[in-house]
């Protein structure tokens, strides 16, 4: 597996605030903006969702992500969001 650079990935970060939008990110969009492969998103980045959670989040959230701690981060709020999709189902 590829070795991840921080600073690649502080980048991939940057360049997703600045171009995301309500809809999401197209992964091929954000490559040609960070000037990597789309396949390069994936090394830091597991999936598209994990990207799309960045725009969910305040500014010191995003310091935080920068500073290395990005993949935890994902993880919590991904769970957090699941939990409360599930209880939104079964309480409408």
């Amino acid at each position: 597996m590829k070795q991840k650079d921080l600073h690649k990935e502080s980048t991939i970060i940057e360049k997703t605030l600045d171009i995301v939008s309500e809809t999401g990110i197209k992964m091929s969009v954000l490559a040609k903006h960070v000037g990597v492969s789309p396949s390069t998103l994936y090394v830091y980045f597991e999936t598209k969702e994990d990207l799309n959670v960045l725009k969910d989040l305040d500014e010191s959230t995003i310091y935080a992500v920068m500073s290395g701690v990005a993949t935890q981060m994902i993880n919590i709020i991904k769970s957090e969001k699941l939990k409360l999709s599930k209880k939104m189902k079964k309480n409408p």
